[in-house]
Order: C-alpha cells, then sequence, then structure tokens
C-alpha cells in the first residue's frame, strides 16, 4: 500500500487538483491520500481566530473569503451532483464553525485547544471536496487516527495509540482513502495540530503505522535541492539521501520536508519519496536508511536558516561547574525556546548556542534570571547576544571519510569575505555548521555551492 501527500499548493489550484486526480487514478488500490489545506487557508484561518479574541476586530468577511475559496475550486472539479452535496456540508461545517467563533469573540477566550480547533478546519475543507472527485474513495478523519499529547504548542505522536487506531481503520480495506492531515486529537479528544507542515508528519506517521510501501510527499518542487535554487541557480536535485542526511537538512532550513515527519520513517524503516505534482514524470527524491550508496561526492546539500540570534554565557562561573549547562537549558526549554545550535568552548568558559530571533531577547532574559544566584556566590557569569544571524550547514554521510572538509569550508567562506561567527561539528561528521551574518548569508552558501558541486 503507498501512501500519498499532496501538499497546499497541489490542492489550491485547479491544475494542482487535475494533476492530483491523474496521480491517485494511476495507482493501484489500496491506496491512502493525505491532504493539506488549500493554499493560503492555514494563514487565514490563523488570522480569523486572531480577530475573533480582539476586540474591534472583524472576521466574518475572511470567513467569507475561505468559503468562496472552496467552492471555485469545488465548482470546477465536482459533478454538478457532488458539488451540491459537497456545498450543503460546507455550509454546515462553516455554521458550526461560525459559531464557535462567535463563543471565542465573546469570551476572548484565547485556549490553545480553540485555536487548534479552529485551524484544522482548512484539511477538513479541502478533503471533503477531494473525496468526491474520485467514485471510490472514503474520507476518514485524521483526528480520529492521530492520538497526541501536548507539550507547550506542539502536538507530540502517541505511538501505541495511533498505530492500533490506524490499523483498526485499514483492516483488510481495499479502495482509497482521503485523509485530512495537519491534525488529531488528544486521549481526553481535544483536537490537537501537529505543526505548519504537518500533514507530512500525518501521512508518514500513518504509513509507519500500516507497513507501507513507500509514502509520496507531493509539492511543487522535484525533490530536495542541494542548495537553495533562489539563491543558487545550478542547485541540482538530490537523486537520493539517507534519513539522517535529510533530518540535517531540513533541520537548518529545507522547506520540503517537515523535520518531524521523518521519525517514523526512521521508525519503520518506510521510504520517503519527494515528488512535484507538476511534473510527475520527474523521479524527485528518495530519503531511506541507505541513502545514495553510489555517491561520491563527499557533500549532499547545503542549506541555511536566517533569523537567528546567537546568545553566548561566558565567565569563571561555568569553568568546572556541575550543572551549570543542565540548568541553563532547562530554564530556556521550560520557556518553550528551541535551541538549534550549540558550540562550548573547550576551556568551558563559555558556552553559544542559537535561537530564532523572535526568542532572543525572551532567552537572554531567562538566562539573566536563573545566574543570578551564581553571581550572588562570587563567580563571574555574563551574557551577550548577537541579532541578525544565519546559519549555515554543510551536511553529507561521506564527510567522515573525507579529509580537509573543514579546510575547503572555512578557506571557502574567507575567500568571498563571510566572517565565521561560531562552528559546530558533531561527532557523526555528518554536519558542519556555522553562524555568519545574515547579510552574509547568500554569498557564503553561493560559495560553498560552487566549492563541493562545482
Amino acid at each position: 500500500m503507498l501512501v500519498l501527500k499532496f501538499g497546499g499548493t497541489s490542492v489550491g489550484s485547479i491544475e494542482g487538483l487535475n494533476n492530483l486526480k491523474k496521480i491517485v487514478e494511476s495507482h493501484q488500490r489500496p491506496c491512502i491520500v493525505v491532504v493539506s489545506a488549500i493554499t493560503g487557508v492555514t494563514n487565514m484561518l490563523i488570522d480569523i481566530f486572531a480577530k475573533a479574541v480582539s476586540p474591534g476586530s472583524k472576521y466574518k468577511d475572511d470567513l467569507a473569503l475561505v468559503k468562496e475559496k472552496h467552492l471555485e475550486l469545488a465548482q470546477a472539479m465536482l459533478t454538478e451532483q457532488n458539488y451540491n452535496a459537497f456545498k450543503e456540508e460546507l455550509e454546515d461545517d462553516f455554521e458550526k464553525l461560525e459559531s464557535l467563533l462567535s463563543s471565542v469573540s465573546i469570551m476572548r477566550n484565547r485556549l490553545k485547544n480553540l485555536e487548534d480547533h479552529v485551524l484544522s478546519m482548512g484539511e477538513q475543507f479541502s478533503s471533503k471536496m477531494i473525496v468526491r472527485m474520485f467514485e471510490d474513495a472514503v474520507r476518514i478523519d485524521g483526528r480520529e487516527l492521530i492520538v497526541t499529547k501536548k507539550s507547550g504548542d506542539a502536538s507530540q505522536i502517541l505511538w501505541d495509540e495511533t498505530c492500533k487506531n490506524v490499523n483498526e481503520a485499514f483492516k483488510n480495506f481495499n479502495s482509497l482513502a482521503v485523509i485530512p492531515g495537519f491534525c488529531g486529537r488528544t486521549p481526553d479528544g481535544y483536537i490537537t495540530t501537529l505543526g505548519r507542515g504537518g500533514s507530512d508528519l500525518s501521512a508518514a506517521m500513518i504509513a509507519a503505522a500500516i507497513g507501507a510501501e513507500e509514502v509520496h510527499i507531493w509539492t511543487d518542487v522535484n525533490g530536495m535541492m542541494t542548495s537553495d535554487p533562489t539563491i543558487v541557480k545550478e542547485a541540482l536535485t538530490i537523486p537520493s539521501l539517507s534519513y539522517s542526511e535529510a533530518a540535517e537538512l531540513c533541520h537548518f532550513g529545507a522547506k520540503v520536508l517537515f523535520t518531524p515527519a521523518i521519525w517514523p520513517a526512521i521508525k519503520s524503516n518506510t521510504p520517503i519519496r519527494i515528488k512535484n505534482t507538476f511534473c510527475s514524470e520527474n523521479p524527485g527524491t528518495l530519503i531511506n536508511r541507505e541513502g545514495n550508496v553510489e555517491n561520491t561526492l563527499p557533500v549532499t546539500g547545503i542549506t541555511h536558516v536566517g533569523g537567528i540570534s546567537l546568545i553566548t554565557v561566558f565567565g569563571n562561573g561555568l569553568m568546572g561547574q556541575v550543572g551549570t549547562s543542565y540548568r541553563l537549558f532547562g530554564a530556556i526549554a521550560d520557556q518553550g525556546i528551541n535551541i538549534v545550535f550549540i558550540a562550548q568552548a573547550s576551556s568551558e568558559y563559555s558556552i553559544s548556542f542559537a535561537v530564532k530571533d523572535e526568542d532572543g531577547q525572551k532567552a537572554l532574559d531567562v538566562i539573566r534570571k536563573n545566574l543570578e544566584a551564581d553571581e550572588i556566590h562570587g563567580s563571574y557569569i555574563d551574557v551577550a547576544i548577537e541579532k541578525e544571524m544565519a546559519i549555515i550547514a554543510v551536511v553529507g554521510n561521506r564527510m567522515r571519510m573525507t579529509p580537509g572538509i573543514s579546510a575547503r569550508i572555512f578557506t571557502a567562506l574567507g575567500n568571498s569575505n563571510v566572517n565565521v561567527v561560531a562552528t559546530a561539528q558533531g561527532g557523526s561528521e555528518l554536519n558542519v555548521s556555522v553562524i555568519v551574518k545574515n547579510a552574509d548569508v547568500e554569498r557564503g552558501v553561493q560559495e560553498l555551492h560552487k566549492e563541493f558541486f562545482k
């Protein structure tokens, strides 16, 4: 059995939906199709919820636009009978959604579970339209399959409970299922969302649970690239790579695949294939355990992520002190701040780590408050922040077997006048990451791509 996931651009236009229909009909049954909300709808729902809880803000016109988007696509794609049935169901869904938002507006209730309920509706709308494009399809609500627990603003999937639900739903199944992605529920029934890009995770989790042959992620590019093609015109499609390489590239900015989706694929050893809905004949990128065993290049890809703040904690209070790092990172984690990069001087005099720019000041305040006790006891500890930075990551399985990779990285960056502010390399030698100024990142990525893919 195959699991096919179609993203927002694939379901957000008549061209995309026609291609989706052809792709699905080309595959044998049984087959599972996981769909995202149509392009822009999740952002619109975020704004609608924000307006509902803000005094004086109006959201009903925006809600009407969301409805109109779906009706326009449905009218182009469905028979008259199916369109009328979809329109009736959509009217009912919007009536319930308006009632919920009205209650939110009156109570000014910002509860996360209410917001998740509203945001989950984009996938509900698109799946109810798409299922009517096929004669042999049934719709199964992903909120009844994916079971999660809450962790801050993110939802973590409960593996055993989800696998049980999925296997029960698809026992002796031999047809076509359309499933809304991106959402699930807690054991006590509250609707949850899986994060932006979470439909990838829905598809990968369902594929893992049923032991699918592969999970195909259909998007609007030909696969994962050796670098961002908007920066590097010479960027190439990567034919295949390992789970670990894909995880590193996605973590540091490659947006083709939602990073957490790799976890269930690793656990179940389910291959992931990235394909282009608008160029289906392109083979795309295969992600599996082995990666590209025929590749002779040391580097698989070069990626980057901007909008980073680099925070450095330094002083003699770090030297030889047990538990300082534990308290430092524990306090940051308690505030729901994600750390994307860590480097520590061998002298133990300083620790540097990177967070998103929007979390920078919050992290700084948490650290200063947390380290006040150390200063009281006579230790010197201070903290500094550098904003508007970026991370460039050079990734490849074969880097560990190739001498001189780091030298080539720093030489290429130095020759292009890109100053490296901090660097980190894992023990696996799979990834060498550097922090540079935002203003230098494009030049740095271009020079590194020339160095390793010329």
